[in-house]
């Protein structure tokens, strides 16, 4: 039977609602990762191995996560990058590897300290931040990978100046925020900026950039050089990495919004076989 022109302009019809509605359905829940040394969390084990999962309740395709830590001294403008300890504590991850209060958090006391987050094949739009434990002050700085390919992190962080980082090409400063607090995730990257590969920074002026203002939205707080100390606890973002078509399953939603598409071809069949 040849369908007609109506008929098949219902059928399409009738598919974009699927398709429409499929990526309603699709679209990525909040997903979080939290880090500590609680049994539930990520602890510095499963996150330099690439193991650290994204908490109960987040998008069911949420990647690994995987952290290494890298500080640049601050008394030299020539000094670059290298890799650093990473630590864990109840409150977080720290970098730098000291143990005494407070220098054991990321901090910007004399080096400027970071930890670049990869998230393999998945493309996260981050949203949030949360402090469990800062002193003096908890000003960021966040930036993101831009490059089309994954980054070198031996050639393309390490040996880095801070300058350097973002003025050499392939890390973009996203913002820099006052005071990260230990409540709710501080809101970050309002432009829904996306990427694999994410470094948390302690503040540092130096980041170059289309973004270098600092503030807190609604406050008067401005950033500081040298006293913020802090201890990451969570990120939280968006995944919105399309799933590969060659792998991907049909949410159940979707096979039946796809019957019902199917139903109602079914039912129009019918009814041109009746006045036909």
């Amino acid at each position: 039977m040849t369908l007609s022109k109506t008929t098949m302009n219902t059928a399409l019809h009738l598919l974009a609602g699927v398709a429409l509605a499929s990526a309603s359905f699709a679209a990525s829940a909040v997903s979080t990762w939290k880090f500590g040394e609680a049994g539930s969390l990520c602890s510095q084990s499963e996150v330099l191995a690439g193991n650290c999962a994204a908490q109960s309740g987040s998008d069911p395709g949420a990647p690994l996560l995987k952290g290494t830590a890298f500080s640049v001294s601050t008394s030299s403008s020539g000094s670059t990058f290298a890799t650093a300890a990473l630590t864990d504590w109840s409150g977080g991850l720290g970098a730098g590897g000291e143990s005494s209060s407070p220098d054991h958090a990321i901090d910007n006391n004399g080096r400027v300290e970071l930890i670049a987050f990869d998230f393999g094949a998945s493309s996260i739009a981050l949203t949030g931040l949360t402090a469990g434990w800062w002193s003096g002050d908890s000003d960021f700085s966040l930036l993101r990978w831009t490059g089309s390919t994954a980054p070198n992190l031996s050639t393309q962080l390490a040996g880095k100046t801070i300058a350097g980082l973002t003025s050499a090409g392939g890390w973009e400063l996203v913002g820099n925020y006052a005071n990260m607090s230990t409540g709710n995730p501080y809101a970050v990257n309002s432009g829904n900026l996306t990427s694999s590969w994410w470094l948390v920074s302690a503040y540092n002026s130096g980041y170059t950039g289309a973004n270098t203002s600092c503030n807190k939205p609604g406050s008067n707080y401005s950033c500081t050089n040298g006293n913020d100390y802090f201890k990451l606890l969570t990120l939280a973002g968006t995944v919105t990495t399309p799933p590969d078509p060659g792998t991907g399953v049909p949410e159940p939603g979707s096979l039946a919004l796809m019957g019902a598409a199917l139903a109602g071809l079914a039912v129009i069949r019918r009814r041109r076989n009746a006045t036909a």
